[in-house]
């Protein structure tokens, strides 16, 4: 008898997370849900620590929990061999320092049949301490509702992190999207920005999914000179997914010119931040050729700054600059 195909699989990236991984899972069977409706997909990226002797422990109890070895390659060649060996009709994917929210799981795939045609499904995340969520929609779409990936940006909503995401595998594969594996930083806003474009279903659904949780030493979480050198990888294939959109779904590219400047942005903010000596000589090395100017055709916010950044780069981060000193505080 053929085996049933699973409705979801929860990838998850490991390296030394030995501290967290516990939590992680047990948010995951502690959803009070068959095992045999999902399966858990942990990629082991090298990690030396006690991790993988955690993971033993669960997978001696629960039949669902798959185990993949590698030497280490980073958070993006992690999830891509998880989205290679998954089986679900939907993926998730759960950074192990991070939690699912009781009962989310079970909801989710006792209501799958409700979601249709959707390509993705966007659940809220919240971070864990304070109930904030990261991504809002309220006042700007409806739950249940079906949107393209362009309608939801004319409407002002943009979101650029995999977490608190159902994706369709076939839809993934459909777009040929993978993390960038060239870069430990910022990789799931290009992911992300490979699918969106290509959406015509997209529904929203108020139920947090995501609990994020603060962990010191986290690669999101620390800046430093060698990680704005690496940015050089992210505006590349942020540039090349614009000239991939602009060919393909030219009705999109608005979205992907807004996310290219949204990304020199955030590393800027960075780079004030973690004061990086030198920044602004180094974002001239790693900006690609063709980069600048951006289009800001179609693109509903933030004109005039993508205006300024078009015309002078010293003055756009000179600005930045002055901000940064005015708040008298960190750049969110």
């Amino acid at each position: 008898m053929e085996q049933k195909r699973p409705i979801l699989s929860l990838v998850i990236p490991v390296y030394n997370v030995e501290d967290c991984i516990s939590r992680a899972l047990d948010s995951v069977y502690s959803q009070g849900l068959d095992e045999s409706l999902f399966e858990i997909i942990a990629v082991d990226d090298g990690s030396p620590d006690r991790s993988v002797e955690i993971i033993e422990n669960y997978r001696s109890r629960h039949l669902n929990l798959n185990l993949l070895r590698k030497p280490n390659g980073g958070v993006s060649s992690a999830r891509n061999l998880g989205v290679e060996h998954a089986a679900g009709e939907w993926i998730v994917f759960l950074d192990a320092d991070d939690a699912l929210a009781p009962g989310a799981l079970r909801e989710f795939c006792s209501r799958s049949g409700r979601f249709g045609k959707a390509e993705i499904l966007m659940m809220q995340e919240v971070y864990a301490s304070s109930g904030v969520e990261k991504y809002s929609w309220r006042g700007i779409a409806d739950d249940f509702k079906q949107y393209t990936g362009m309608e939801l940006f004319s409407r002002g909503y943009f979101r650029s992190t995999v977490t608190g995401l159902a994706i369709r595998r076939d839809f993934i594969e459909k777009c040929g999207a993978r993390f960038d594996e060239r870069t430990a930083m910022g990789e799931d806003s290009t992911f992300v920005h490979s699918l969106l474009p290509y959406a015509h279903c997209i529904i929203l659904w108020s139920r947090v999914l995501y609990l994020i949780h603060m962990r010191d030493g986290s690669a999101s979480r620390t800046f430093d000179k060698d990680r704005l050198q690496a940015c050089r990888y992210n505006l590349g294939s942020a540039l090349e997914l614009a000239l991939k959109v602009g060919r393909e779904v030219p009705e999109s590219l608005p979205m992907v010119e807004f996310y290219r400047y949204s990304i020199l942005l955030h590393y800027m903010k960075l780079a004030i931040e973690y004061r990086i000596p030198h920044a602004l000589r180094i974002f001239r090395e790693i900006i690609p050729d063709g980069y600048l100017p951006l289009k800001r055709n179609g693109v509903v916010r933030e004109r005039w700054k993508m205006k300024v950044m078009n015309g002078s780069l010293p003055l756009f981060y000179f600005l930045l600059e002055v901000q940064n000193r005015f708040k008298g505080k960190r750049i969110s």
